[in-house]
């Protein structure tokens, strides 16, 4: 008895788990945006030249990033398994298209029957994409040039996504996520594929609305996500961090680092004299060395100030967009899924048919721009180094190479 209650109590949990584990519970789990105040501090500790073990900036916060991104993708992909069980039986109910054989009888057959039922298939696919009779057949004899097949595979391409060839896909296959979206828009195939999409629902069974409904969760998905990707490598915050520098702050850094590499090379000629020339220059040595000190602690307060600036500002660039894509891209995805759902259950196609662990981008870009308040730091050019290991690394090159003179 103690036995079955144990498994039903673990099958209402996985029941549980699943009903509940949405890609909005999901971002909820993430942990709140470190605050200004936390963030400055921990730069500011990192930096320091007096801290001889310093902790790496807001280490505790991403791998607690980390960890909820690992544990949900484990949740997501068990529900993905779930749902792709699903989605196989009904879609092995369904007919091959142009025969009466079911796709689960196809599934159990033989090689050679397969390929009888997908050749009859794939002359009505075929039709679909605008080839001909003498098209197919020319196909099916193994007898095309290169040329012609090619010329075949731009015909199906184009009449499969509205006027997007292969040469556009062959294009695009190194492109970065925003190099595509814009590639997409400014060719008009970002337009042209949409209205491949538009016509296709026109001939499915979904209903007027519901087919309205989809596209129009599409375009919105099309719309967020270019915005995000736009976005994403965060450019013009980062160009504003380096404008600011530059304006403020940079002058003064040059001028302290200078001093730091004189007062280096002065330690280094009475090291030589107090090792080679037979002079006691400990007492001389050890005021260059506190001399070095002040001006690191300079250098330090000099970037302190700009971060204290420069923080707040990519702060809320970052906090907006977490909220834009937990808000308006989010709901853009829900908005597609209900649209689908309401599609299924119109149709009972396998077609329509999305899982929870398939809207999930907007959880990855989420999860992006939380780890991406660690990279607050300004990487300029020239000799200035703004990211915590470089400068704290460049102080150490530029200042007392000789630390700890004995006495």
């Amino acid at each position: 008895m103690k036995k079955i209650l144990i498994s039903i109590a673990m099958l209402t949990t996985a029941v549980s788990v699943k009903a509940q584990m949405t890609p909005e519970a999901w971002i909820a789990q993430f942990p709140e945006l470190p605050s200004i105040n936390q963030i400055i501090a921990e730069d500011k500790a990192y930096r320091n030249p007096e801290n001889e073990d310093p902790e790496i900036p807001l280490k505790d916060f991403l791998e607690s990033v980390e960890g909820v991104m690992e544990s949900g993708a484990e949740t997501m992909g068990k529900i993905g398994g779930s749902d792709l069980n699903h989605y196989k039986n009904v879609l092995y109910k369904e007919k091959v298209p142009g025969t009466n054989v079911t796709k689960g009888q196809m599934a159990h057959m033989s090689k050679d029957q397969q390929e009888r039922v997908a050749k009859q298939a794939m002359k009505g696919q075929l039709a679909q994409y605008g080839l001909s009779e003498a098209d197919i057949k020319k196909m099916q004899s193994g007898k095309m040039s290169k040329a012609e097949q090619q010329a075949l595979a731009n015909k199906m391409m184009k009449n499969m996504t509205g006027g997007m060839d292969m040469n556009d896909v062959k294009f695009m296959q190194n492109m970065t996520d925003k190099e595509r979206v814009q590639f997409m828009q400014m060719s008009g195939l970002a337009e042209s594929t949409t209205a491949k999409m538009k016509e296709d629902m026109k001939k499915s069974k979904v209903s007027q609305a519901t087919a309205k409904r989809i596209m129009g969760a599409v375009e919105e998905i099309e719309h967020t996500t270019k915005h995000v990707t736009e976005h994403k490598d965060l450019t013009h915050i980062m160009n504003y961090g380096d404008s600011l520098w530059n304006r403020k702050y940079k002058a003064k850094d040059e001028a302290l680092h200078k001093r730091l590499g004189q007062l280096a090379a002065k330690l280094e000629e009475l090291w030589v004299g107090h090792m080679d020339g037979g002079k006691d220059n400990r007492a001389a040595m050890k005021a260059v060395e506190a001399q070095a000190k002040q001006v690191k602690l300079e250098i330090w307060e000099n970037e302190n100030a700009f971060y204290e600036e420069y923080i707040p500002l990519y702060h809320r660039e970052i906090g907006a967009l977490l909220n834009y894509v937990k808000g308006t891209m989010m709901s853009a995805y829900r908005s597609w899924k209900s649209a689908y759902d309401q599609a299924y259950k119109e149709t009972k196609e396998a077609q329509w048919m999305l899982s929870e662990a398939q809207i999930t981008q907007p959880v990855e870009f989420y999860a992006g721009f939380l780890g991406a308040i660690a990279d607050y730091n300004v990487k300029v050019s020239g000799k200035t180094p703004l990211s915590p290991d470089d400068a704290r690394n460049a102080r150490d090159t530029d200042g007392n190479p000789y630390d700890n003179v004995e006495e």
